[in-house]
């Protein structure tokens, strides 16, 4: 569509990034940005090669902030807010690389520290309270993707109706509430009458990816996690992990394990996450990043 490439080279011009959004799903990394002219075409091929998750895009000018998300569990009315998180979504260290379904995250996310109040009554409620305006209320985990500017202005980037992957990993063990008792409540519309117990601890989410990912990757690679000397306060969860014929754990997606570590402080969360990655070993090696929760 040369409207597309027009509308991404005009965003250029003025001296911004342009990034192409795929309607449709494509595991987390149907984004592509560009930040001179000769990317935007580079970006519309890439699209193309996206099958029917991108028969129609968006084609944007980039904000520059920090990124959070924001859980909320709604009855239709009511509304139950946990702690926010940041997800790590580029592939390499300080936000480089291509775009994945998530590298990593932490939570609670520092950059929206002061700003809560402010995200579950200016987005979140009143997102909720719009709903019911249209006659289509929402009952269901409402996850908000948002951004804070330099000036701590809120932007919204998107709206999903599901808890993500991989900021559950550092939200979900912090309720202290039994879990099947708030989804019996929201679908009872009876949230109002439940107290969300947190947790106060940090917790940081390490993802240990396949050599290639995003792009093209080999599977079938053996791993072998040391349960053993996992240091406390950590532990492992698997993504793309399969079995073979000879009952040997291997990599069958480009995500393959989360190591998850808890503490009192984020600072300590990282010592012990990424002590935990040592116990972690993949067939010809893994790529993870160093800098999550920084």
């Amino acid at each position: 569509d040369p409207k597309a490439i027009t509308c991404g080279v005009e965003i250029i011009q003025q001296g911004k990034t342009a990034f192409f959004k795929a309607r449709g799903l494509y595991e987390g990394k149907g984004v592509v940005s560009a930040s001179e002219i000769q990317g935007v075409f580079q970006a519309f091929e890439r699209m193309q090669g996206m099958g029917k998750a991108s028969e129609q895009f968006l084609v944007e000018e980039g904000e520059v902030g920090e990124e959070f998300s924001y859980y909320a569990l709604v009855d239709g009315k009511n509304v139950l807010c946990l702690k926010s998180a940041q997800d790590n979504k580029r592939i390499f260290d300080d936000d480089k690389g291509d775009m994945t379904g998530g590298m990593g995250a932490h939570a609670p996310a520092l950059i929206t520290q002061g700003l809560e109040e402010k995200i579950e009554e200016e987005i979140v409620r009143r997102t909720v309270e719009g709903l019911i305006k249209e006659e289509t209320p929402y009952t269901g985990w409402l996850y908000v993707g948002g951004m804070v500017l330099p000036n701590k202005e809120l932007k919204v980037i998107e709206f999903n109706s599901r808890l993500g992957d991989p900021e559950c990993h550092v939200l979900l063990p912090g309720i202290q509430n039994k879990y099947l008792d708030l989804v019996e409540a929201a679908l009872a519309q009876r949230l109002d009458q439940v107290k969300l117990v947190q947790d106060d601890l940090s917790r940081i989410c390490i993802i240990g990816a396949s050599l290639g990912y995003p792009g093209s990757y080999e599977k079938g690679k053996r791993v072998t996690i040391d349960y053993d000397n996992l240091p406390a306060g950590t532990h492992v969860l698997s993504a793309g992990i399969g079995m073979n014929e000879r009952g040997e754990f291997v990599t069958i997606g480009g995500r393959i394990f989360s190591v998850v570590a808890e503490a009192k402080t984020i600072i300590e969360a990282m010592a012990l996450g990424y002590q935990a990655m040592e116990c972690c070993q993949v067939e010809g090696g893994f790529q993870s990043r160093s800098d999550i929760g920084l």
